[in-house]
């Protein structure tokens, strides 16, 4: 399950849109995030509000920041 907060989430560039396979199960996407074409974020993120991505994400961390850096590891 990926939960998308209530406002704008723009995924890709110049209406190119991410593949669904690129945003992995347990996913949580904040507000106003920019998610780049190559980008990939995997299994069990947070994903925090006006993050910009233009690198790939790995699992069990929480993410924000223009350009987004990992903030935390999630341990399960």
């Amino acid at each position: 399950m990926v939960i998308i907060a209530e406002k704008k989430i723009v995924i890709g560039y110049n209406n190119h849109t991410v593949q669904s396979d690129k945003i992995r199960n347990s996913v949580w996407l904040e507000s106003n995030t920019q998610i780049l074409k190559v980008v990939e974020i995997d299994k069990y993120c947070i994903i925090c509000n006006g993050s910009n991505f233009k690198k790939s994400i790995p699992s069990n961390v929480m993410a924000g920041g223009i350009p987004a850096r990992i903030i935390k590891n999630i341990n399960e």
